[in-house]
């Protein structure tokens, strides 16, 4: 990513509390888990997980804003 602006995601401690029990819940459908990471977080762009960095750059004229994890950050 060229120029990019990477910010960390700041997702409230009790969404984040609400977020992580939903996943670790056995009992929880993937459709609900599905809907609540999305709600609340968003998906990494690169492995789905829940992601913890903001990145924005620009493209074309356009900014183009990205989510992803701390593993794929790291790439």
């Amino acid at each position: 990513m060229k120029h990019a602006t990477i910010e960390p995601l700041i997702i409230p401690q009790d969404k984040l509390d609400e977020l992580k029990a939903v996943l670790a819940d056995p009992k929880s459908p993937d459709f609900r888990k599905s809907v609540i990471k999305k709600q609340i977080s968003g998906t990494c762009l690169v492995c789905g997980k829940v992601p913890s960095h903001i990145a924005k750059y620009r493209m074309d004229g356009v900014i183009v804003i990205e989510k992803c994890c701390d593993e794929c950050l790291d790439r």
